[in-house]
């Protein structure tokens, strides 16, 4: 399998619609046969969980997966049983802001780019990552497109 197509959707502008495009685009590869993983990014907005209505199923998410509490697969949802082919990693509820210091001196734009670049695998064709408003994240984000 090649290496798969990475879409950072990203905007310095919150509401813009950042999230709806994201999900839009995944379900799109998705039913098109392609395997994808959606990633939230945003540390401060989860909308993504509540556009998807995974909002009450995860167990797990970035955060968790920054602060080694879970492995990349215990990260993922499949969040429409109709999409099995569309894998979703939530945000955070929230990052404990002195645990990332301790070990990630970049802040979370490096915890955030560190727990996605776990996530990343051959196995998918489509990579969306949305992000929050702001640059420090899709700036961090965009070395880990091949």
């Amino acid at each position: 399998m090649s290496s798969p197509v990475h879409c950072l959707i990203a905007s310095s502008k919150g509401g813009v619609g950042k999230s709806t495009t994201a999900l839009g685009l995944a379900a799109v590869f998705a039913r098109a046969g392609r395997r994808v993983l959606l990633v939230d990014c945003d540390v401060s907005s989860r909308s993504l969980e509540m556009f998807s209505g995974t909002d009450d199923k995860a167990l797990f998410h970035l955060g968790d997966l920054i602060l080694g509490r879970c492995t990349p697969e215990q990260a993922l949802l499949v969040p429409f049983p109709e999409l099995p082919d569309l894998h979703f990693c939530p945000a955070p509820t929230r990052l404990e802001e002195a645990q990332v210091l301790e070990k990630f001196p970049g802040g979370y734009p490096e915890a955030v780019a560190y727990g996605c670049s776990l996530l990343l695998s051959d196995a998918y064709d489509v990579v969306l990552w949305d992000t929050g408003s702001g640059y420090e994240i899709p700036r961090a984000l965009a070395p880990l497109s091949k």
